[in-house]
Formats: structure tokens, sequence, C-alpha cells
């Protein structure tokens, strides 16, 4: 996959408005979070709760699974590589941010504007008509309560009169030309960013070490009190993966016809024509292209009736008609994994691992700058060889012959501050800078700069630039407004 498309689709993801959720979704539990502590992560006071992070870590998986492998369950492999656990925290955090910035500025949105734009929502509609029945079901299948979906949807509102209000923002023709003269000054780039908190995490604590911290009673206790906060998350609930097909009931069509005909299809599928049934009869939105394939999903994931049949079927049948508020289900389990309670002893070495690396500062530092300096090297030397071995071995973000420009930064996935890009063009010819932040170390090298030709300044460009610098406004204000409050992640909580 290309960065640029890695770039586009996390910028989805930022935006994305909480009224994506669509049938297809209510079924889709690729990975069920095990457990639901309170809270895994904290913006200027607003939690961002387990079950929050969990639709939204679902829906992406369901967008990576339908634009990147054609519908397709990902891997294991595919969600580490697409960075879709950090991804999906990373934007309900900007999401709370951008609703803060709102804030800040004196957006309000009144209770029946938020009222209004739910029942616009055509998934929420029958036959044009906002359905009461449909809404709930649509949450309680996202364990959402009405109370979650509606202030979801007031921070939504609040970020788009944000983005609003920016664009409104006053700028002379002449900013606008200074702008786009900016655009036109480009670079090609290799990019190197490090993430200091997660190369901390491979500063190696030996099995030595490990037995020690333990075999201390205040350490014990200590270990004894973060497995006890994650017990949730560690223990193993009970699992089902399933395949369904649904039909879902026409305009005219009574509940009798619906059942005859999903009674129809019934008789002629089996455990092993299931998938071609569904990819040929299911009105899943999405389902057919991945044969009726839900994954894996715990209790509480479904709606009732579901759940029941799926987790009370064996393996290998195919169920009768299942009735639920979307139609009529007919259901193949192909797996299950029953409940097994985490233990302590299973754990404890891990947990003190965690705590004495968390101790070891100094020794993350060096580590930290040694990788940096090995990545810079190989960088200097044009290996990218060398930068490959090290991406793969420590999780590095390398981007190589990413186009940047003075004013939007990189196409890439790494975002480049203004202050980053000024040095960089500084240097007309070509140039290795690095910076350091608190959380990041990123290595810039690029060739000599080109500045592409303007054409003639239209309506439609100028608003476009327009559009630019308010976008890029609004980005930079939450990045200043998120360095400004206090951002807590709660790491533990995220299996």
């Amino acid at each position: 996959m290309s960065s640029n498309f890695q770039k586009k689709s996390t910028n989805v993801f930022l935006t994305l408005f909480i009224g994506f959720i669509v049938i297809s979704f209510m079924f889709t539990g690729y990975e069920s979070m095990k457990g639901q502590p309170d809270t895994v992560a904290s913006v200027d006071g607003q939690n961002i709760s387990f079950r929050e992070y969990q639709s939204e870590f679902n829906r992406q998986i369901e967008f990576y699974s339908q634009f990147v492998s054609g519908g397709q369950a990902l891997s294991s492999k595919q969600i580490k590589d697409f960075n879709i656990k950090q991804n999906a925290l990373k934007s309900l955090i900007n999401n709370r941010l951008s609703s803060t910035l709102g804030q800040k500025l004196g957006v309000v949105v009144p209770s029946e504007e938020i009222k209004q734009s739910i029942k616009q929502q055509e998934f929420f509609q029958t036959n044009g008509q906002f359905d009461i029945s449909k809404y709930k079901a649509i949450l309680r299948a996202n364990q959402l309560s009405p109370s979650d979906y509606e202030n979801n949807v007031e921070r939504e509102l609040i970020s788009s009169k944000t983005t609003t209000i920016l664009g409104k923002y006053p700028v002379s023709k002449n900013f606008l030309s200074d702008i786009d003269g900016f655009k036109q000054q480009k670079k090609k780039a290799d990019i190197v960013r490090l993430s200091k908190d997660e190369l901390s995490k491979m500063v190696e604590i030996s099995n030595k070490e490990t037995q020690a911290y333990l075999s201390d009673v205040t350490n014990m206790e200590r270990v004894k009190s973060l497995f006890s906060e994650r017990k949730p998350n560690l223990d193993q609930q009970e699992t089902v993966e399933a395949r369904h097909i649904l039909v879902r009931p026409g305009d005219k069509e009574s509940d009798a016809d619906l059942l005859k005909r999903i009674q129809q299809i019934a008789n002629q599928t089996t455990a092993k024509n299931f998938s071609a049934m569904a990819k040929k009869f299911t009105e899943e939105p999405g389902g057919k292209e991945k044969g009726g394939s839900l994954g894996s999903f715990t209790r509480g994931r479904m709606v009732p009736a579901f759940e029941e049949a799926a987790f009370n079927l064996p393996v290998g049948q195919v169920s009768k008609p299942i009735k639920t508020d979307f139609g009529y289900h007919l259901i193949l389990v192909e797996a299950k994994k029953a409940k097994k309670e985490a233990t302590l002893v299973e754990h404890q070495n891990a947990i003190a691992s965690e705590l004495l690396r968390s101790s070891k500062t100094e020794e993350a530092k060096a580590l930290v700058q040694q990788i940096a300096d090995e990545a810079q090297k190989a960088l200097e030397t044009n290996s990218k060889s060398k930068l490959t071995a090290l991406q793969k071995k420590y999780k590095l973000n390398f981007e190589t012959d990413i186009e940047i420009n003075r004013y939007d930064g990189s196409k890439g996935q790494v975002f480049l501050e203004t202050a980053q890009l000024n040095k960089v063009f500084a240097n007309k010819g070509s140039s290795l800078e690095r910076f350091e932040t608190a959380a990041y170390i990123t290595l810039v090298k690029t060739g000599p700069l080109t500045v592409t030709g303007t054409d003639k300044k239209t309506e439609d460009t100028s608003k476009s630039t327009s559009s630019a610098y308010s976008n890029k406004m609004r980005q930079d204000m939450i990045a200043k407004l998120g360095e400004a409050v206090s951002v807590k992640v709660f790491e533990g909580r995220i299996p």
C-alpha cells in the first residue's frame, strides 16, 4: 500500500462522522476487545471509554477490510502494519480536541439540532421516516446508549461548525497568493520517524531482573494491583466465529413473505456452500464480498436473538431462520473458543518487566538515540536496505521518495510542523535535518528544491487555497491545544 493512501485513510478517520455506523458494522466484531474498563484515555477531562475505542477500532477494521483486502478479514499482521489500534485511539483523541477547540471558540449546539441530525440519518429510517425501534436496535448492537450516541453527534456538530467558522476567517488575496506560492515549492524526501514511547518498550529486561523484582513484597503488591485492574482485558471471553445470511423486508413485504423467502434460501444452504450462498443472497451491506463472514465476537456484541442462536448453535451447523430487528438470518458457526479466566501467575512476569522498563528512563533515552543515529547514518549513506531492516526491527515509520511542499508538508503519513518545514526549505539544495520533540525524533532527507509554475488564478482555485488554509489553521490549533491540555492514555487498558 502506498503511503499516500495511508495518509488519506488516516485523514478519513480523523474526520469520520459518527453516523458512519451502518448495518454491516452491527455484525462486525473482527477482534473482540476483552472486558470494558471505564476509561482508556482522557482529553482535558473528557473520558474516552473502552467501548468507544472498541467501536472505533471495529470501524477502522471494516474500512481497511473493504478498501484493502476486498472485504476479506484482515490478518493480525495487517492490523499491526496499518497501525489500526493506535490510529483508532488517535482518531478519538483528535475528535475530543476538535470538540474542545469548538467549545473554546464559543460554539454551542442546541439539543433540538442534535435530535434533528440523528433523525435525518438514513440508516435510522424506515420508508424515509425516523424509526425509533431501528435506532435503538442499531445502538444496542454497537453497545451504545442513546446518551452516548447523542454526545458523539454533539461533538461532531461542534467540530463541523468550528471548521465552518475557521473557513470564514478573513484573508487577503495577497495572502492566498503567498500560500499558493509556498505550495509550489516542493522537494522529494525520505522521512524516518521514531516514537520514543514505542522504542522505550524495547529496553531489554532479563529474567533474573524480573524474578528479583517479584521477590520484593512491595513490588509484588504493585504487580497484583495492576493485574487486578487489567484482568477484565486479560480474561479470555467466550467467542464465536460465524457467518450469516441476512434478508431484509421490502417496502411492502409481509413478515410471512419474508420468512418464506429466507426458508427457500435455507432449503438450499449447507455448511459447505454457506459462503457461496451468502455471496449470492445476503442483504447485509458489504456481506456479499465477505461471504457473510462476521469474524469472531463475544457476548454483548450482537442483538439478543442473534447472540442466543450463535452461542447455542453447534460448530458446523446452519441455524433455522432467526428473526431480529434487521430481518431474518441464517447463521453458520465455524469455530468457538471457551471462556478462560486470566491468572496472576500467567501475567506477573510481563507486568513486572513493564514496571522495570518504565523505571529505566536513561536506558530508554540511550536506546532511542542509538537507533536514531543508526537511521541517520543509513540516510546519509542512502542505504535503503539498512533502513528497511531498522523499520522491521524497531517498527519505525519510514517513507521514501515522498513529495513535500512548503505549505502542506508531506503527502505521506508523517506530519511535519510548520517550523520543521521552514527549516527544510531554508536550504534550497539537498539536506538532512533531525528534529526532536517530547514524543518523536524525525529525520528528513531531501533532494533539491523545485518550484512548479502556477496557472492564472480562478475563483475556484482561490476558494480551494482558502479552504486549505482554514483546514491547516484548524489542524495547527488542535495540535497546539493537544500540547496545552491534559491528554492521558492508559495503555494497559488497551489489549
